[in-house]
């Protein structure tokens, strides 16, 4: 299936904030499901696979990029847990970045304090940006 423009965007916006800002890694080993990308996630976490997926020498990243009329669907809500647990369950620095455009930001980031409340998540670093250049790290 053919991402759209918006969401290749998104996803352009996370490789973009984890090369800038997550010290520690090494950029070609980041997994991206770009239309260039030549390696892209193969990993399925929980049931899902990531829009972008780094996983070596105890540190953990998923990347997930959400379009507008995707951040509150049944789906989504399930792949946000399974990302979750995920990084709970791993033995180093995880980190969870979601990508979504400034008109969902409040509504993702009310999402994801619910859910990592409501199955004790609070340990895990979550970080949204959106397309306007806000980040929030919860």
């Amino acid at each position: 299936m053919a991402e759209s423009s918006q969401h290749i965007l998104l996803v352009n916006n996370i490789v973009s904030y984890i090369k800038q800002n997550v010290q520690d890694i090494i950029p070609w080993l980041l997994l991206v499901d770009l239309p260039d990308s030549e390696y892209k996630p193969q990993s399925v976490v929980n049931g899902f696979i990531p829009d972008l997926y780094y996983n070596f020498k105890e540190k953990l990243i998923i990347g997930e990029a959400k379009t507008d009329n995707d951040v509150e669907r049944i789906h989504s809500l399930k792949q946000y847990e399974a990302y979750f647990t995920e990084a709970f369950n791993f033995d180093g620095d995880s980190i969870i970045v979601f990508s979504v455009t400034w008109r969902m930001y409040g509504t993702i980031k009310n999402i994801i304090r619910l859910t990592k409340k409501k199955n004790n998540f609070d340990k895990i670093k979550v970080i949204v940006i959106n397309n306007k250049g806000d980040v929030s790290c919860l």
